[in-house]
């Protein structure tokens, strides 16, 4: 079994890269779940950027629905059906009500955080940690796989091994790319 066919065994999963191995590994990942009804959780780059990518990599998206965090902080983005705008980076209890309306509206199965570590520029370490308590305790459905894609190349030296540890208590593993 490999990592991607073990998170999809799983409930809970964090996949630790490097910005290489993202670019590398995480097309191929992607392009396993084309057929699956995901909430994408835009962390680290717009809608737009995100959308790019996913074409560049023929990865068939018709069936993900986004959260865009950044687009709204930059300028005001033009609607879409297939993805809900969020305010700021930085509301974190906005980002929650999103995923729990979007597992209602769109019934996802799984959703991604791409990438949880790009939520350190707008908040604390602790915040996201409550974060993702919330996420695999109370907000979301047990049955949802949950991905986080954590970039070791956004967190800082000092917080690597804290943030990694902290959320690594909730996932039933960790995959290191």
């Amino acid at each position: 079994m490999d990592w991607t066919d073990n998170i999809l065994q799983s409930n809970f999963s964090i996949v630790v890269f490097d910005s290489r191995q993202y670019s590398k590994q995480i097309p191929s990942f992607l392009k396993m779940l084309e057929d699956k009804k995901m909430c994408y959780l835009c962390l680290s780059r717009p809608l737009n950027d995100i959308k790019k990518f996913l074409n560049e990599n023929k990865i068939d998206y018709s069936s993900f629905c986004f959260i865009d965090m950044l687009s709204s902080h930059y300028a005001l983005p033009e609607l879409q059906n297939n993805c809900i705008f969020l305010d700021s980076p930085g509301e974190l209890e906005e980002l929650v009500t999103a995923i729990e309306n979007s597992i209602a509206l769109k019934n996802c199965s799984i959703i991604l955080f791409d990438t949880i570590s790009s939520l350190l520029h707008y908040n604390d370490s602790f915040a996201i940690t409550k974060l993702t308590h919330n996420i695999k305790s109370e907000s979301v459905p047990k049955n949802i796989i949950k991905i986080f894609l954590i970039n070791k190349d956004e967190i800082l030296p000092e917080l690597d091994h804290c943030v990694i540890k902290d959320l690594s208590m909730f996932a039933d593993n960790v995959i290191e790319l």
